[in-house]
């Protein structure tokens, strides 16, 4: 994938981060009161999406999100699959 295709499947990452945070927090799927808060607090800010390298580093910020230590146990563990990813486009498929 070029790019422009890499930046576009990325820029819809961080309205699926915000669902699944809502998602979390009203399931009652957090192990300790404010595990995602901690989680947040670790990642840092959330990465753009503006270029094919900074989509990538979004990728891996939420696959560390969705699969933080210790887990919340709400998401397949996919972390290895990002670090197999032969293509930037496929390592921002992956937490879609």
């Amino acid at each position: 994938g070029g790019v422009s295709e890499v930046v576009q499947a990325a820029s819809a990452l961080p309205a699926l981060v915000e669902e699944w945070q809502s998602l979390v927090l009203s399931g009652g799927h957090q192990r300790f009161h404010g595990q995602l808060g901690r989680c947040l607090s670790d990642l840092g800010p959330m990465p753009s999406a503006s270029d094919a390298g900074a989509s990538v580093e979004l990728a891996f910020w939420v696959g560390a999100l969705i699969n933080p230590l210790p887990g919340l146990g709400v998401a397949p563990e996919i972390r290895p699959a990002l670090l197999r990813c032969s293509n930037d486009l496929n390592s921002v498929g992956i937490p879609r």
